[in-house]
């Protein structure tokens, strides 16, 4: 089982590893964190080279769309956790969107849902992509030290990350979409997250494994 990193919408999974959930209904899990958001995990799972994916519900879309059969089996999380952070003099003001254009903007990685979530903004209030630089920070303290370094002006990442940068007094949060009401603001809705995925063919060939680790997880 793979993840992309171990941030809060994916507690759940760590959780169960950690006490030894797995290993008392019989599995023999062994976990590898790329610790680079999801689209990492999702490439590994396509490439056969991981059985099972903790990530973002999107990306079972996104493979839908490419004609690749990837589902989700257990939800982990009712809303992305996904935070817009920038430093304290930041002179970005999310009631003004335009005064984004010309920031480097950190994400987990390219194809990742911290991507759409900026991309989304920017369709949002009719600004091209192109108005900014999207980098690839990865999660964590590796995303809290691009926000410190000044190699992002504003970071989209989860907790911990975002708690960090507040509590630390590196930053502020902007856009928050970690409650109820933040994903209504940000997403239109309550916004489905992280769950436990793999390709249709493994489910089929697999079932008490997909039982055994569906049980484990919601227990």
């Amino acid at each position: 089982m793979s993840v992309g990193s171990y941030n809060l919408n994916n507690l759940p999974f760590p959780v169960a590893a950690s006490l030894g959930f797995y290993k008392e209904e019989g599995l023999d899990v062994t976990t590898e964190n790329f610790a680079q958001g999801g689209s990492k995990v999702l490439q590994a799972l396509v490439a056969g080279s991981t059985d099972v994916a903790v990530g973002f519900y999107d990306h079972t879309i996104q493979m839908q769309s490419q004609n690749k059969h990837v589902v989700g089996f257990v939800q982990l999380a009712r809303n992305s956790g996904l935070v817009l952070a920038g430093k304290n003099d930041t002179d970005f003001d999310p009631a003004k969107p335009e005064t984004i254009k010309g920031k480097k903007v950190g994400i987990t990685s390219p194809g990742s849902s911290s991507d759409f979530f900026i991309r989304y903004y920017m369709k949002q209030h009719n600004l091209s992509d192109n108005d900014i630089s999207i980098i690839g920070v990865g999660s964590g303290a590796a995303a809290v030290a691009a926000l410190q370094q000044g190699k992002s002006d504003l970071l989209v990442n989860y907790d911990p990350a975002a708690t960090i940068v507040v509590e630390r007094g590196l930053g502020k949060i902007l856009i928050d979409a970690r409650s109820d009401q933040g994903a209504k603001d940000v997403y239109g809705g309550i916004y489905p997250t992280s769950v436990l995925y793999a390709t249709q063919e493994y489910i089929d060939a697999n079932p008490e494994v997909i039982k055994k680790l569906t049980n484990t997880t919601v227990r």
